[in-house]
């Protein structure tokens, strides 16, 4: 049992796997808009297999869970990072790295090899042009529901 998890995030391209997500007039196979639905996904967190060929930046820590220590609160933060290359930022992959014991560790970041738990990925709406070293900034919450974690996040 992990005793504590760091919370990381990324600003990224879109993954491959997410490209319904930039359709700009969705429809379905017999040509029903289905903008609507496509909108509601973008306002939720999405499961992706993102590797590290999409991300514009190094992963950065936005808060740390004392898995220990009860109740554990709701987690939230704020992240800034500086563009390592241009591309068109489309989201935030989102990662946690586990801390099993002293010294005992596993993380489910794009560069690790894939596990039974997923990457998210918060899209902020309509792509954004960066060059290499625009300043990219974000901040999140989460919210336990009773159910499950609500997450909000605000990026500029």
């Amino acid at each position: 049992i992990a005793t504590a998890d760091e919370l990381r995030l990324a600003p990224a391209e879109l993954p491959a796997d997410l490209a319904s997500l930039a359709t700009e007039t969705p429809t379905d196979r017999r040509g029903i808009t289905i903008a609507p639905i496509i909108e509601r996904q973008r306002q939720a967190v999405q499961r992706t297999n993102a590797n590290v060929s999409v991300l514009l930046a190094e992963g950065a820590t936005w808060a740390t869970i004392d898995l220990v220590a009860l109740p554990m609160g709701d987690p939230a933060g704020r992240v800034e990072w500086v563009a390592r290359r241009s591309g068109r930022l489309a989201g935030l992959v989102s990662w946690f790295r586990a801390t099993l014991a002293p010294g005992i560790s596993f993380e489910t970041a794009p560069s690790a090899p894939p596990s039974v738990y997923d990457r998210g990925f918060l899209s902020i709406g309509a792509p954004v042009e960066v060059a290499q070293g625009d300043r990219i900034s974000a901040r999140i919450r989460t919210r336990f529901d009773g159910a499950d974690y609500v997450w909000v996040w605000l990026n500029k």
